[in-house]
This record gives C-alpha cells, sequence and structure tokens, in this order.
C-alpha cells in the first residue's frame, strides 16, 4: 500500500522554529550621542599699573663752627654749615639760633646777633663783656633739624700786679740832666727821657750824691 503525501510532498513538522524568509533585512538604528564639553574661560591677566616711587628726600646734616670759649673783649661768630655748604640767603632766612640759659653782667644784655656769614650768630666783644662766665648750649635749628654748640664764657684773666722793687734792690737808677730825679729802670718816666738827656747812677747813694732825689712814683731807695 503507498501511503499518500500531504501537502504535496512537504512533510509537517510540528515542532515550531523560527523561519527566515529570503529577502527580509533586519535594520538597527544608531543613534549619534552629542556630547557638549563644558571649556573654562581663561583667567584675564590681572594688569597692576606701574607707580614710581617717591624721591627718597635728602638726609639734612648740620654742623656749627666757631670758637668753643670767649672772654671779654674777643667775641666771636658761629656759622652753620648744612650739608657741609655755607647756606644760601634763602637757607640763612629759615635759620634760628637760641642760646639758653645765658647770665648776664649787672643786668646788661649781652647783645646777641646774626652778623658775619649768611644765617650766622655773633656776639660782639661788648657783648662777651656783658656775659657772665660759665657754659652756654647754642642750637641752630632749619627745618625742623637741629644741632648743639656749646660755648664757655671764661673769667677775665687776671693781671699780675707790677712788683714793688724793694730796698735791696738799689741800683742802677736813671735820671735826667734835666731834672732832679733819679728813678728804677722799668719806670714808666724813663721811656719818656731822650737819649742825650739820660744819665745813669750805681746806686741810689751815687744818685743822691748828684743832688737827685727819689721818684715818686717807682719810690727807689
Amino acid at each position: 500500500m503507498i501511503a499518500s503525501l500531504s501537502m504535496a510532498g512537504c512533510i509537517t513538522n510540528n515542532n515550531k522554529q523560527d523561519s527566515f524568509i529570503p529577502g527580509s533585512q533586519t535594520t538597527t538604528a544608531t543613534t549619534d550621542i552629542t556630547q557638549t564639553a563644558t571649556v573654562s574661560p581663561s583667567p584675564v591677566p590681572t594688569v597692576t599699573p606701574s607707580v614710581t616711587p617717591a624721591p627718597t628726600p635728602t638726609p639734612i646734616t648740620l654742623r656749627i663752627s666757631g670758637p668753643s670759649t670767649i672772654q671779654m673783649g674777643g667775641g666771636g661768630v658761629w656759622a652753620l654749615y648744612i650739608n657741609g655748604q655755607l647756606p644760601t640767603d634763602a637757607q640763612a632766612a629759615q635759620i634760628n639760633w637760641v642760646m639758653s640759659g645765658y647770665k648776664t653782667v649787672n643786668g646788661a644784655t649781652p647783645q646777641l646777633g646774626g652778623e658775619g656769614p649768611p644765617g650766622s650768630f655773633k656776639i660782639d666783644s661788648n657783648g662777651a663783656a656783658n656775659l657772665a662766665p660759665g657754659t652756654y648750649p647754642l642750637t641752630a635749628t632749619y627745618e625742623g633739624v637741629s644741632t648743639s654748640f656749646t660755648i664757655t664764657r671764661i673769667a677775665n684773666p687776671t693781671l699780675a700786679p707790677t712788683p714793688t722793687p724793694t730796698p735791696s734792690q738799689d741800683g742802677p737808677f736813671y735820671g735826667s740832666i734835666n731834672s732832679d730825679v733819679y728813678h728804677y729802670p722799668s719806670c714808666g718816666y724813663v721811656k719818656n727821657i731822650h737819649p742825650e738827656n739820660l744819665i745813669s747812677f750805681p746806686s741810689s747813694a751815687a744818685a743822691k750824691a748828684a743832688g737827685y732825689r727819689p721818684c715818686a712814683v717807682c719810690k727807689p731807695p
């Protein structure tokens, strides 16, 4: 017996299988992902304006030049040197002098002044005579800068008294042929005798024997 085939010779398989259909194509879509990068802006450099420094002022140096001691009849002048130079007239107008603590003689003003080089300080001879002995600070100020100097008014010198000749100093003595007085050689009257009229005596006894008498000023024996 011949078995009959169904489906015109096709064998029916009851197991389900995926069937590939010729001519069909599966398309996979590709999605483009655009990434945006965050970029920080470059920092703008800070420009510091240049500042020209102010010029450094030249320091002021002061020096007082003058005598450190004065006495009656002598005075003095003190000059102020600014940075080693005598001041100009414009600088001199800004100098201020002060001598503090001065004492006067008999209440007389010492006559302090500003004569001499520009801006200088002066004590004349009368001022020195009226300034009591002592030490006095002298200060000069210019543009807020000060310097000091010490002046010492010394005591007036004491003149040694003229020694009185003693009777033992006997001779020689001098006189004039036009007078009857004899003198010591140091007597002022001897200097006034002309050489042609001068006469000498070896002793007071010889002068008296010649009729001469002792001088009442130098008082020889």
